[in-house]
């Protein structure tokens, strides 16, 4: 079961001149190139096609590959090789980058400002949306988009008028 370099794409850091990238907006572009509607839907597919049963089967397997054991050992490998010294730094590090997406920030913009005008609060948007409040609050923050569905029920929550 031999691990392609095109399956997964290397996180780097800025430092380094390089941009910083997690998987999941990776496999969100390679996803749709390969007629995905969900990345999650790649990587099952990815990991059926390695002859897996699961995806995280299959990320476990990739992680082994280079030599560790699990996940947070993972991350932690990752944070060392770019001088960090523990995984939680390399996650904080990762909701930097995500931070400094100018369509994350134009969002988060956008549902602060019109909750403000609505007077409604993030528990207010959540339970409109059907979503709990801490996601929420990583779409005010800028560090998360939302799927698309959810995008539009976000948009319908705070009366925004927009086109598909």
């Amino acid at each position: 079961m031999e691990k392609r370099d095109s399956d997964n794409k290397h996180i780097k850091h800025q430092k380094d001149n390089t941009e910083l990238s997690d998987y999941k907006y990776y496999f969100e572009e390679i996803a749709k190139k390969k007629g995905f509607k969900k990345y999650t839907d790649y990587q099952t597919f990815l990991a059926k096609k390695h002859g897996f049963k699961s995806m995280n089967e299959y990320n476990l397997y990739l992680i082994k590959q280079k030599g560790v054991s699990s996940s947070y050992e993972y991350k932690t490998m990752l944070a060392h090789s770019i001088g960090l010294e523990t995984a939680g730094e390399y996650d904080k590090l990762l909701q930097a980058e995500h931070k400094q997406r100018p369509r994350n920030q134009k969002l988060a913009k956008l549902i602060r400002d019109r909750l403000k005008e609505t007077g409604m609060n993030q528990s207010d948007l959540a339970r409109k949306v059907g979503d709990n409040r801490s996601l929420v609050s990583l779409y005010v923050r800028g560090l998360c988009f939302p799927r698309k569905d959810k995008l539009d029920k976000i948009l319908k929550a705070l009366q925004i008028i927009y086109n598909d």
